[in-house]
Parts: structure tokens; C-alpha cells; sequence
């Protein structure tokens, strides 16, 4: 059973709240504020929800959007949910460069995403979803939308996120989270959307919210990498008498001559510690020169 809905508008924006009673007859309290952000095209969304005894939860919708919805439709410009998704107008998910099982990026495992976003770009606007990633969300995108067929787009971010509770592009779960009585759980996330003449847009909105993520430091990693680097333009199935295969795949890719394999040889030998590998750079370079 579900109350009535309260909408406040103040001076920092809008509030919307209402009460929901189960079958069991928990009540729970769901409230939803919604503010200007310092920056420019920017609302930063609250949202929480409170029971009043504990239970166990499968599926929490934080926030469902559909893009598109009675506009521009299932079209769009480009696309990204970043480190997954890179697209114009196309299906997300698709085949083009994997197979069936691999091309499934409705809900990914966290690890894969770069940035905590996904954005889509139409006729010169942007919109996108921002959240913060220790709250680990599981991130839902579908585009064009063929899970609810909305006849748009489909982002998403709900509870459970994957892990134990959820395997990755699992729209069911494997069990329940705990919601303590009269504790609020609570989510954040930053609703971004203006003009811009393409997707990368949306991401300079993203660096200027959050910046960059810190480059990793590994202690002896440039060592590592070099003798990585050195291990593939010398010893890998790439090289072959002194010509490189663009990629090793059977017989996919003929070796011949290239000139920024010898260029990234002597860079490595000038930048190892082992003498006896730059010495063998030095010379792999010499023979593909030659």
C-alpha cells in the first residue's frame, strides 16, 4: 500500500517524499531531495529509504531513467558508459567485437568501469548519471532499452551492485542485504546535462566534477614494464627475423617491416637496467633497419 506523495519545493530545490507498506505491514519511508549543484548543468540527487523493523531486501531502484522517452526516442548520437561503452548510434551490447557471451554489458562487474558515469549525446545536449563508487551500485545501461522496452534508453543504478549478491548482466540476485530498522540507507548521485557537440563533453563534465582518477604505483613497476615491453617486440609471436605481425592470431597477420618497432627498442634499451637486454634491443633494432 502506498501513501500519498509530498512534493516541497524551498530554497535549495525539491522534495518529494512518501511512505510504502508491505504485506507484512513494514513501513517504509522514501525520500528524494534534488538540488543545483555548484557547477553548471549540474543537480545533485539525495535519495533514502527507512523501515520501521528490519528486513531483508532483494532489489533497490535507486534511480531508473529512460532518455529518450516520448522525444527523440531509440536514436542517439554517441553514447558511453566508460571503460565498457563507446558508441554512436548503434546497440549497445553488441557482436562486433566479441562474442555472445562477452558482448553482454548491461550490468558489469565495478572493476571494469574507468569512471564512475555514463552519459548519452542527441542532437547537441548531453545527460548522464554521476555516482560515487564506494557506494557500488550496480550499473544498468541499455541502449537502445530491450529490457523494458520503453522505446528509448535505459540507465540505471540499483542495489544490489555485483558481487556476491549479483552476478555480472544479472537482472536477478542471489540474496538479500540487511535494512536495519529506523537506520536510513542512503545513496548520492549527480544528474549532468548541457549542450555539447559530442560525448566527450559529457566526460570533460565528469574531470571537472571529480578530476582524474591517481595513476597506480607499483614499487620497481617501470623496470617491469620495460622488460614486458622488451619481452614482446623480441621474444613474443609478433616478432619474426627482424619483420612484426600486426597482432598474433595463427596466420591472421603476416610479419613485415616496421618502423616503430626498432624506434621502441632503442627507447627501451636507453631506459632498462639490464645490460644484457638493452644489448639485444639494440640489435633486434638494428636487424628490423636493416
Amino acid at each position: 500500500n502506498a501513501g500519498p506523495i509530498s512534493m516541497e519545493k524551498n530554497a535549495n530545490g525539491l522534495q518529494v517524499q512518501t511512505t510504502v507498506q508491505d504485506a507484512e505491514g513494514t513501513t517504509y519511508h522514501l525520500k528524494r531531495t534534488v538540488e543545483p549543484h555548484s557547477h553548471d548543468g549540474t543537480l545533485l540527487m539525495r535519495l533514502s529509504i527507512t523501515a520501521d523493523r528490519d528486513r531483508e531486501i532483494y532489489h533497490l531502484p535507486w534511480v531508473t531513467l529512460f532518455p529518450g522517452f516520448t522525444t527523440f526516442g531509440e536514436r542517439k548520437t554517441q553514447a558511453i558508459v566508460s571503460g565498457v561503452e563507446y558508441l554512436e548510434d548503434e546497440p549497445s551490447s553488441s557482436e562486433a567485437d566479441f562474442n555472445a557471451e562477452q558482448a553482454e554489458r548491461r550490468i558489469v562487474d565495478d572493476y571494469k568501469l574507468t569512471l564512475p558515469m555514463m552519459a548519452l549525446h542527441h542532437e547537441g545536449h548531453y545527460m548522464g548519471l554521476v555516482w560515487n563508487r564506494k557506494d557500488h551500485p550496480a550499473a544498468v545501461f541499455d541502449s537502445p532499452d530491450r529490457v523494458f522496452h520503453s522505446g528509448a534508453h535505459l540507465m540505471g543504478l540499483w542495489q544490489p551492485g555485483t558481487g556476491d549478491l549479483r552476478m555480472e548482466n544479472q537482472f536477478s540476485v542471489l540474496g538479500t542485504f540487511t535494512l536495519n530498522q529506523d537506520v536510513p540507507l542512503q545513496f548520492e548521485v549527480l544528474l549532468i546535462g548541457d549542450e555539447g557537440k559530442s560525448i566527450v563533453n559529457a566526460i570533460q563534465h565528469y574531470v571537472a566534477l571529480r578530476g582524474l582518477p591517481e595513476l597506480p604505483s607499483f614499487e620497481g613497476a617501470f623496470e617491469l614494464a620495460t622488460r614486458l615491453l622488451a619481452g614482446g617486440w623480441l621474444d613474443s609471436g609478433v616478432h619474426e627475423d627482424g619483420l612484426w605481425r600486426h597482432a598474433f592470431w595463427g596466420d591472421s597477420f603476416g610479419p613485415i617491416a616496421a618502423a616503430d618497432a626498432p624506434v621502441y627498442m632503442r627507447w627501451l634499451a636507453a631506459h632498462t637496467n639490464e645490460p644484457s637486454l638493452a644489448d639485444r634491443l639494440r640489435q633486434g633494432a638494428e636487424k628490423g633497419l636493416a
